[in-house]
């Protein structure tokens, strides 16, 4: 089962539609949000900009 950032970065981009438009709204390249849907550590104030996204349903 995937770690709880990974899981909010898919919530989050199924709620804005795409990976480039999630990557936009973080601020970050695709690559980037590639390696953090990999697993990669994400910095803690992305991961709540992630939950921001997911708990209001939008960017």
């Amino acid at each position: 089962m995937p770690n709880p950032h990974v899981r909010s970065l898919k919530r989050a981009i199924e709620i804005l539609g795409s990976k480039t438009r999630l990557a936009t709204a973080l601020e970050i390249s695709e690559e980037e949000l590639d390696d953090y849907l990999a697993g990669k550590p994400m910095p803690t104030e992305m991961f709540i900009e992630a939950l921001d996204i997911v708990a209001h349903g939008k960017s």
